[in-house]
């Protein structure tokens, strides 16, 4: 947590049109439309819904059928109750997509980075060598001690502490390191760890 939040400068509030110009000007509109999501807490639930549902029928009316998919999927996981996004989502103009995300083709995970990461997230028994090098290559060093910490409690191994000893002497303290090795320990005993 401290190595999280030191890394981050204070942040000041904004309102939602300074959010959306923010989120216009960094990120694709897939990425913008997942980010959005969070913050249903701060956007009013329905405003936030039409938000999303606006970038869907921009993409549709402009033909991009794969980016007006990867929308769906965001607005699936949003409200997946809904009759609008149950109607869309089982659409047959999608089929050829809806095929590629159920047998999670090799293309999904080259063309929809996000969903790709929620499955290798949700899955690390499955993916996580692929999740390991994901990281590695985007240089997100946080997200990849967290990883490897989790697989160590899950499934502990030499060559997975080999690499979260690695990140930790490049990216913490020693006391960091240590105090994350202890906590570990206690939490799953392994011998190499002790």
């Amino acid at each position: 947590m401290n190595h999280l939040v030191t890394s981050n400068h204070s942040a000041k509030i904004i309102n939602n049109k300074q959010l959306l110009r923010k989120l216009n000007q960094h990120f694709t509109k897939q990425e913008k439309a997942y980010i959005l999501t969070f913050f249903r807490i701060v956007y009013f639930q329905k405003q936030l819904f039409n938000e999303l549902k606006d970038m869907f029928y921009e993409d549709r009316r402009g033909g991009q059928l794969f980016s007006a998919y990867q929308i769906i999927r965001i607005l699936k996981d949003f409200a997946p109750k809904h009759s609008f996004v149950k109607s869309l989502a089982s659409d047959l103009i999608y089929k050829d997509f809806i095929n590629m995300y159920q047998d999670r083709e090799e293309a999904l995970f080259q063309e929809d980075l996000i969903e790709a990461e929620k499955i290798m997230f949700h899955e690390p028994d499955r993916y996580f060598d692929q999740y390991v090098n994901q990281l590695t290559t985007e240089n997100r060093t946080l997200e990849q001690s967290m990883l490897l910490y989790e697989q160590m409690k899950i499934s502990p191994s030499k060559q997975v502490l080999n690499s979260l000893n690695q990140l930790l002497h490049q990216h913490f303290s020693d006391q960091e390191s240590v105090d994350l090795l202890e906590r570990l320990s206690r939490q799953r005993p392994f011998t190499p760890i002790t």
